[in-house]
């Protein structure tokens, strides 16, 4: 399922900003914010952007590869298919010949013959009444001969449209596996560049931009609500609070946002999209009162982000690059969608 892009609000280029908010209880980034800070936070929301668009792109891929899959299974069944209704009408054909070939020599004189040959007006009619089940017994076989024929061009039609469909599964896969690579390489000029900035960070900077704390008050191990599968889910990730994000990670130790989503989930046997983008779509839709823990929280315009409920007015995700999964508020940045599975 899918893509769902836009235009992204250039809000406060905060397009994470839990560690200072959580030092600041909570509360908005100061639009006094280093400049050195500005600017890591929105390289590193460039490269979060490219991060979900490389796991959409790779969601695609294995779509493509699935129904590649199916439709050569499809193929092969229409094959078998139209061979056995070949095999059918071949069966069909030297009884069918036989009755017609029958009824061609008698048709003009057997009613003359039954009567000069009769011994009795009852042995007219037995004959007579046999020859009309022999015309239903040959109308039957035709009916039948017509089914099989029918079927066999079915099953021949069916496996041309499966093959063409695999064959367009194909290129897909070969694009989406272009666009990937491409993704891939600017994916890595991007991280550089967060690297860069961050090392060029003050200590001091870089020890805020890492710090952790839970809003007073606030218990992870308690979590209510009715989405018992995501409550699960929640608990399981907030096992992780203080595991470092690192692009593409998705645990047990690292993670990043859609990282952390999707192995919490695959803890309990569920596997969803690996993209931000991905999950945005599945599941179900949930207006924002009906919000519970455990439901999905889908960030920005592009669907860039993702986070778990956790109740409270608190979201648990993977921030970015020098940070660790940890709460924010709800709406730290601009929720695109809640969903629930």
């Amino acid at each position: 399922m899918r893509n769902m892009h836009g235009s992204r609000p250039v809000r406060a280029t905060a397009a994470l900003v839990m560690s200072t908010a959580l030092m600041t209880g909570l509360g908005t980034v100061s639009n006094a914010a280093p400049a050195p800070l500005n600017q890591l936070r929105k390289l590193a929301r460039e490269a979060e952007r490219t991060s979900e668009k490389i796991h959409h792109a790779n969601d695609d891929l294995q779509k493509a590869k699935r129904d590649e899959a199916a439709a050569k299974k499809a193929i092969a069944k229409a094959s078998k298919d139209a061979a056995i209704a070949e095999h059918k009408r071949e069966g069909m054909q030297e009884p069918l010949n036989k009755i017609a070939s029958i009824n061609l020599r008698n048709g003009q004189t057997a009613g003359v013959v039954r009567v000069l040959m009769a011994d009795s007006p009852q042995e007219i009619l037995d004959q007579s009444r046999s020859e009309a089940a022999m015309t239903q017994t040959t109308l039957n076989i035709l009916v039948d001969y017509e089914k099989v024929v029918n079927s066999a061009h079915q099953a021949q039609r069916t496996a041309a449209e499966n093959r063409e469909k695999a064959v367009k599964a194909q290129a897909q896969a070969r694009k989406a596996q272009r666009d990937l690579n491409k993704e891939r390489i600017t994916m890595r000029k991007r991280i550089a560049a967060v690297r860069s900035e961050f090392a060029s960070l003050p200590p001091s900077q870089r020890d805020s931009w890492k710090r952790v704390k839970l809003p007073a008050g606030f218990d992870p191990k308690i979590a209510f609500g009715n989405n018992i599968l995501g409550n699960k889910a929640l608990q399981i990730a907030m096992t992780r609070i203080g595991s470092p994000y690192v692009w593409g990670a998705t645990g047990p130790n690292a993670f990043d946002c859609s990282g952390l989503v999707y192995w919490a989930y695959r803890q309990l046997g569920v596997t969803l999209p690996r993209s931000s983008q991905g999950m945005a779509v599945g599941g179900l839709a949930v207006p924002a009162k009906d919000i519970q823990p455990g439901d999905l929280v889908i960030y920005y315009s592009d669907a860039s982000h993702v986070g778990l409920y956790a109740g409270n007015g608190q979201v648990l995700h993977a921030p970015t690059f020098g940070q660790t999964v940890q709460l924010a508020p709800l709406h730290h940045a601009p929720i695109k969608t809640i969903r629930r599975y």
